[in-house]
């Protein structure tokens, strides 16, 4: 229709023959092509949209009509149902005889029998689902918990958890390969929460197998597994009258993490952790829990002697069974976590045993949250409590070291992260408030605790001054961050180790030197990521590399994981350990120096974690990939280094495509991704 003026008018014309854009928002659309925008209408233009136009009359195909060839495919798609048993066949007296009694099965959906009889209708019937998703199912006993109190709850037994054998491939990869509640195996017995008690009569419920064969049989799948000759898998609860006792093996971690300190200091912090584990019950069920985890890794890693019957299953049965315990000390430790008011140190030592099993059993961003709580508690020191060198007078404020060491670290892998605590004596600041001098050198330090575990204290304070660069790094002018860069990488380069503790034998100080080295490059790396912006092909970054790789692959060559069994001759079996014991905590029978050196070699591989993944952030080659890769499989089968070399692999694979446009820190917080080291 023209217009006043004589021109078109384009806003008026609408009709069924808009574009789909339009069509799927419910809008009205004006119809027009607008040649220099390609074609789109002036909605789509104005809204930014992708305009696309339906295909033209004559482009469409042909529709051809059967007259019954609907009623003949429900009745095939009926007979064939018929034959796997999921359905009665079709027909009047079959499809409506129902008994009031009868279960009602998870299985197709029934048709409705006066289809088969009607006429052909305009409007076509819901194509049959081919896809491989179950019913939808409502079971009260999953609801998530409403409290915190909830979680510990003892376990109810009215319905036992789905087994894996009976499963779908499909179904099993699609749904519950993500959700928290499937377990397989004996450890569900304690590892689901329950929220109905087993005295109240719930809603009837449909057993597991049969809603799972309901699904085989619907799709036609036969999936089932020969069944495993093991022993009962039903776990008692574990009362408050039969808890297990503290390993020789978790004494010897703090044995070997303060092997650095004087003697005196060493054994007041010692017998500080002792006495604090033992007065809390948070303390004693975050201790236990470790201490499950603990003869899990000897039971796996410990050699078995030549001669011993062997019972099938056996194994694994334990395995689930040490598995369920540590869970549900866990729980327990949870519980008494928003309970108790205990002191800022028994938190701390608390929070490091919960997120040591959720590093060890959920994965790394479990285990972040964690990492995030207790930040929180730190809070109760004030804003960035400081760290005294010397002097230190009171096991507390070695046990609060402990987490400014492990809060520091964690910076190395975090974009733009300052250090919670704050340190005196660090690279790149004044020497003195009236010098212009930068400090470039951290072999002058003076500290009561030279060093804690794998870490020196001179690099440690490397860490803290690269991470407090990279905050502060953008409203400083670029002459001073360049000469604060300086400073510390002298500061690194210059450092030396340590000489040996009185006692620790030549092959633990050997180690303990290798990764020291391997950490200061791995320093230098994180430096020019994080200051000088430079990307994996800086040749600062490929020397640091190929500095790492050459130390750490022989000791990976090397690497025996029986080792192990140095600590496992402290620790009592765990099929004959003592439960009627009250807790506490057992004097290792040998000295503390034989102590710390199979100790030291136990967690060499994961004190080069980080070296590994920071090196494997610049690698180019498969070789150095893999060399990277293998690096962070030696520390174990723990849920958190598989979260970790998902996330290396997937730097290598946004470089691939990407190049390097932003810092894979920046790339694994855009994705969600989290990387946590022990």
């Amino acid at each position: 229709m023209a217009s006043d003026d004589g021109s078109n008018s384009t806003g008026k014309t609408r009709s069924k023959a808009g574009c789909l854009t339009c069509r799927q928002r419910r809008k009205k659309c004006d119809e027009t092509h607008s040649k220099e925008h390609g074609g789109a209408c002036q909605r789509c233009i104005s809204g930014a949209w992708r305009c696309e136009w339906p295909a033209p009359p004559s482009a469409a195909p042909v529709r051809v009509f059967q007259r019954g060839a609907k009623v003949r495919a429900k009745q095939e798609r009926l007979a064939s149902l018929a034959v796997d048993g999921s359905v009665p066949p079709p027909g009047p007296v079959a499809s409506t005889s129902t008994s009031a009694s009868a279960p009602i099965l998870a299985g197709p959906p029934q048709l409705d029998p006066l289809s088969s009889i009607l006429p052909p209708s305009t409007h076509a019937p819901a194509p049959a689902s081919t896809s491989i998703l179950p019913p939808t199912l409502s079971f009260p006993h999953l609801a998530p918990p409403t409290s915190a109190a909830d979680v510990a709850r003892p376990l109810s037994t009215h319905l036992a958890p789905p087994s894996a054998a009976h499963v779908p491939p499909g179904v099993m990869s699609h749904h519950l390969a993500i959700s928290p509640f499937f377990q397989s195996g004996a450890s569900a017995t304690l590892s689901l929460p329950a929220f109905l008690p087993a005295d109240e009569p719930g809603p009837e419920r449909l057993e597991p197998d049969a809603f799972w064969q309901s699904v085989d049989s619907q799709f036609g799948v036969q999936f089932s597994a020969p069944p495993v000759p093991v022993p009962s898998t039903s776990f008692p609860p574990v009362s408050s009258g039969q808890e297990d006792t503290l390993d020789p093996a978790y004494d010897a971690f703090f044995v070997a993490h303060l092997c650095a300190l004087d003697k005196p200091l060493r054994d007041a912090v010692i017998s500080q952790i002792r006495s604090t584990i033992a007065s809390s019950e948070l303390c004693k069920h975050a201790a236990l829990a470790t201490t499950m985890l603990l003869r899990l890794h000897v039971l796996r890693d410990a050699p078995k002697e030549a001669g011993t019957p062997s019972v099938p299953g056996a194994d694994e049965y334990e395995v689930q069974r040490l598995r369920a315990k540590a869970d549900e000390y866990y729980r327990r430790g949870l519980e008494h976590l928003s309970h108790q008011s205990i002191p800022i140190t028994a938190k701390m030592l608390a929070l490091f045993d919960l997120w040591l099993h959720q590093f060890i059993t959920v994965g790394a961003e479990a285990a972040s949250f964690l990492l995030l709580l207790g930040d929180v508690f730190a809070l109760e020191l004030g804003p960035r409590p400081s760290i005294q060198h010397s002097p230190i007078n009171t096991p507390e404020q070695v046990i609060i070291a402990i987490s400014a060491w492990e809060d520091c670290i964690r910076c190395a892998t975090s974009p733009r992260r300052r250090p919670f605590f704050s340190f005196a004596d660090l690279p790149g600041d004044p020497l003195s408030p009236s010098s212009s001098a930068l400090r470039d050198s951290v072999n002058d330090v003076r500290s009561d605790i030279p060093a804690l575990g794998y870490m020196p204290v001179g690099l440690l304070l490397c860490i803290a001054a690269i991470a407090n660069l990279s905050v502060d790094m953008e409203a400083l002018p670029d002459v001073v961050v360049k000469a604060k860069a300086s400073a510390i990488e002298r500061a690194v380069r210059g450092w030396r180790p340590l000489p040996p503790v009185a006692g620790l034998d030549s092959a633990a100080f050997v180690e303990q030197v290798s990764t020291s080295e391997m950490w200061r490059h791995a320093i230098i790396i994180y430096l020019y990521q994080v200051g000088h912006r430079h990307g994996p092909m800086s040749a600062v970054l490929c020397a640091a590399v190929q500095q790492i790789l050459k130390i750490g692959s022989p000791l990976l060559a090397r690497f025996e994981p029986g080792r192990i069994s140095d600590l496992a001759t402290l620790s009592p079996s765990p099929s004959t350990s003592s439960t009627s014991s009250p807790t506490s905590l057992v004097d290792p029978s040998t000295s503390e120096a034989c102590i710390a050196s199979a100790a030291i070699a136990l967690f060499a591989p994961m004190a080069r974690a980080v070296p590994f993944f920071l090196a494997g952030t610049c690698a180019m080659t498969p070789v150095e990939r893999r060399t990277c890769i293998a690096g962070l499989r030696a520390c174990g089968e723990d849920r958190g280094y598989h979260d970790d070399m998902l996330a290396l692999e997937r730097i290598w694979e946004r470089q691939r495509s990407d190049g390097w446009p932003k810092p894979w820190r920046e790339v694994l917080d855009e994705e969600k991704l989290h990387v946590v080291f022990l």
